[in-house]
């Protein structure tokens, strides 16, 4: 089972399930072997397509709904049951999923009919929510075809009738987390604004208005009826609760108190850090202090950089980063261009300037900081995961004055960036198209951190699982032996799992622990 819902009556599931696998006989009973498409390279059998079930809840068998080759991804259910809006890729490989569009099946006749077409290869959409009365359905949509390097816009389409309202025209950054009021003319969206999670109430027509929660970051909501919203939000010193506030009224209530414990620590003080900086941006990111911190003292500098590049540092409790102030460090998460932090023309900037762009804008922040006179200048290191071990490797490369680095995941190699993982030729668009036409495979070497990596100094500590399937291993293997080669000292330390980060506890806390000591041990 991939995903389910409930009826509306409550006495059916409806679920998404793969083929079962072809079974051989005779003498191919052992012939394993498969054609490969656009799938990552730890694919170990021919993909699979998702189709739609229904089950009844009292017993009995569950019934097919869907056939062919098209793959059904995630879906939603009509208030009056009657319909479901369907995400439909034209195929289960991995990288269909981004020529993605948007069908509506008929639970009664079993009809599907479009409801988007086709869109360019590389925008990206995704069903949200029905209307309260069934007239219209929410969904969201890249603003470009440059794979999440442009803002995800929310639209809102009637089920019958041609016109598309781009209802979020006027919020210049990349919303997600949608949900319908009670009386379906307006929508509540949030996204990133900043270093602040954001909540907007936006009418169909009209100006959205920004809803001020204080301190705390919400998530996707949820709206019942009656105008009972719920979500899961973080405060800047407290982990994830469940908060509830009216419609209208919009005055949050805690209720719970699952983080209590911590809250309650000695923890560090969170800041926003505001500066000029390169190409005309006015730039963000996120200064943690530490516990005991004391003003006129000097202390080592963190630098921890999300990855993505499709994501933002805001101030929002952040685990790590507490764990790293509390050694005594200063922490910095900058948000670089191609942060989904403020809007399409710093998110799309990074659109085939994959690193010497974002490089200065880090730098530019590291800069402001050492100007207030609070950075002890020896002890400087760069971390980060995925995006962010991309970013240690080029910036350990083209910058001095580091003490050590952590690369962890890093994407070192954007040609195993285009060839090998799950999004595979989709991360192409970000990089002028494929490397294989025209001359563009210059083009990736230039901005791959390997082509510097001989001029990295610092000593680095690497960190990958062995089945990434995001970002192969093979480019931590890569940075490894440019460095080992180099005289670089360097470590390189892997998980024998699945996934992009560790999925269980004991080796991500192995993962934080490692790159705590390898700073503690260069500073």
């Amino acid at each position: 089972m991939e995903s389910f819902k409930w009826t509306s009556d409550g006495k059916s599931i409806l679920y998404t399930s793969r083929e079962p696998a072809v079974k051989r006989e005779g003498e191919e009973r052992h012939n394993r072997s498969f054609e490969v498409g656009d799938d990552s390279y730890l694919t170990i059998e021919a993909p699979r397509s998702a189709h739609l079930w229904r089950a009844p809840v009292e017993g009995g068998e569950a019934e097919r709904l869907t056939e062919g080759v098209e793959n059904i991804g995630s879906f939603v259910v009509s208030p009056d049951g009657t319909t479901l809006a369907l995400e439909v890729w034209p195929s289960p490989h991995m990288a269909d999923q981004f020529n993605n569009r948007i069908h509506l099946f008929d639970l009664a006749s079993g009809e599907t009919r479009p409801l988007l077409p086709v869109v360019q290869a590389g925008v990206y959409v995704e069903v949200e929510e029905f209307s309260p009365d069934g007239r219209y359905l929410a969904f969201g949509q890249t603003r470009g075809r440059e794979l999440d390097l442009q803002p995800t816009g929310i639209f809102v389409k009637p089920v019958t009738g041609d016109d598309m309202i781009d209802v979020t025209a006027h919020i210049d950054r990349n919303l997600d987390g949608t949900a319908w009021l009670p009386d379906g003319e307006s929508i509540l969206v949030t996204g990133n604004d900043l270093t602040v999670r954001a909540l907007w109430r936006q009418p169909l027509e009209g100006a959205p208005e920004r809803i001020d929660l204080g301190d705390i970051h919400p998530g996707a909501p949820i709206v019942a009826p009656n105008g009972t919203v719920v979500f899961v939000g973080e405060e800047t010193h407290r982990p994830a609760e469940l908060y509830t506030m009216r419609v209208g009224e919009w005055k949050p209530r805690r209720l719970t108190n699952f983080n209590d414990a911590l809250a309650e620590m000695k923890l560090g003080k969170v800041e926003t850090v505001i500066w000029d900086g390169p190409d005309g941006f006015e730039e963000n990111g996120v200064l943690t202090y530490p516990p005991d911190h004391k003003e006129g003292r000097r202390y080592p500098l963190v630098l921890n950089i999300h990855g993505g590049p499709m994501a933002a540092s805001g101030e929002a409790f952040d685990t790590f980063n507490q764990i790293l102030a509390a050694r005594g460090w200063l922490v910095f998460s900058p948000n670089y261009r191609g942060s989904t932090s403020q809007g399409i023309a710093f998110q799309s900037a990074v659109v085939n300037d994959a690193g010497d762009g974002p490089g200065r804008d880090v730098m530019s922040g590291v800069k402001v900081l050492k100007e207030r006179g609070i950075v002890d200048e020896a002890r400087v290191a760069v971390s980060g995961w995925s995006y962010g071990g991309y970013m240690t490797a080029w910036l350990a490369a083209h910058y001095d004055g580091w003490a050590v680095a952590v690369a962890g995941a890093a994407v070192t190699d954007a040609f195993d960036w285009y060839n090998l993982p799950d999004y595979n030729v989709m991360n192409g668009f970000s990089l002028g198209g494929s490397p294989w036409l025209n001359d563009n495979a210059m083009n990736y070497w230039r901005q791959s951190p390997m082509a510097y990596a001989h001029q990295i100094r610092t000593p680095t500590l690497i960190l990958a699982n062995v089945d990434d399937e995001r970002v192969p291993v093979t480019q931590s293997y890569k940075l490894y032996h440019a460095l080992k080669d180099n005289n670089v000292e360097v470590r390189f330390i892997v998980y024998p799992v699945p996934g992009h980060w560790p999925g269980d506890p004991v080796h991500a806390r192995d993962v934080r622990r490692r790159w705590v000591e390898w700073i503690e041990q260069h500073f």
